[in-house]
C-alpha cells in the first residue's frame, strides 16, 4: 500500500503564540541592567496593578548602597550622565508603573520569601506580547 505524505501548507503567523517573561531579582542593578538589555530587543514591560512607586520602610542592602554611591560617584563625574550632582535622588532606581511591588507568581521563591523576612526589596518586571 503506497501512502501519500500530504504536506499542509503553514501560516508562519498563524503558528506565533504570545507569552510573557517574568524579570525578577533582589539587585536592583541587576533587575535594571535586564531590564534595559529587553527593552533594547524591542520588548516592552507591562504597566503593574500594584507598582512600586517608593522604598520607603524598606532595608536597603549593603550592595545596593554600594551601587548608589557608585552611580553617584559616576553622576558627579559626568561619567554616565549629564548630571552634575551627586544626588541619589537623581539616580535611575527600580520604582514606577512598570515595577511590581507585589510577587507576581503565586508561590515565593527562597529569595522572595527571604527579602520579605528581611524588608529588603525584590525588583519585578512583567514583559508581554513576547512572540514565540
Amino acid at each position: 500500500q503506497h501512502q501519500h505524505q500530504h504536506q499542509q501548507e503553514v501560516n508562519p503567523e498563524e503558528e506565533r503564540e504570545e507569552g510573557y517573561l517574568l524579570l525578577q531579582s533582589n539587585c536592583e542593578d541587576v533587575a535594571l541592567c535586564l531590564y534595559d538589555s529587553l527593552t533594547s530587543m524591542g520588548l516592552e514591560a507591562n504597566e503593574s496593578n500594584t507598582p512600586r512607586l517608593s522604598f520607603d520602610g524598606m532595608t536597603i542592602t549593603s550592595r545596593t548602597k554600594a551601587w548608589l554611591r557608585d552611580q553617584g560617584k559616576e553622576l558627579h563625574y559626568g561619567a554616565t550622565s549629564t548630571r552634575s550632582t551627586s544626588s541619589t535622588k537623581n539616580i535611575r532606581r527600580a520604582v514606577g508603573n512598570q515595577w511590581s511591588s507585589v510577587p507576581l507568581i503565586p508561590i515565593w521563591t527562597e529569595t522572595e520569601a527571604a527579602c520579605d523576612h528581611q524588608s529588603t526589596p525584590v525588583h519585578r518586571c512583567l514583559f508581554g506580547n513576547i512572540i514565540l
